[in-house]
């Protein structure tokens, strides 16, 4: 294999990690999210409509607690939650209710 399809494949790896590593609930969620982050780092998370307009960024630190972001100023919908970390990248999809 090619350098580039094995950084393909690591990057995939990183990936699914970040995914299990970091846990985003509830789905559905009403008024609150809570994100814990059982990653070593800080990851950067940011709310993004169905229509890809950003309308909330925040870090969230390593911590025994779950962060609580509050989803009070959002319509109803369907919304991504992406997750960086200095190496990976995933998104998690959440149903806001009202």
């Amino acid at each position: 294999a090619s350098k580039g399809g094995r950084d393909q494949v690591l990057t995939s790896v990183e990936n699914d990690i970040l995914n299990s590593e970091v846990a985003v609930y509830p789905v559905p969620a009403t008024d609150n999210l809570f994100i814990k982050n059982n990653t070593r780092g800080a990851v950067e998370v940011q709310i993004i409509t169905a229509n890809g307009q950003r309308v909330q960024t925040l870090t969230v630190t390593p911590s025994a607690q779950p962060e609580s972001v509050s989803l009070q100023h959002l319509n109803a919908g369907v919304y991504f939650v992406r997750i960086q970390s200095a190496n990976a990248v995933t998104t998690k999809t959440i149903i806001l209710t009202r």
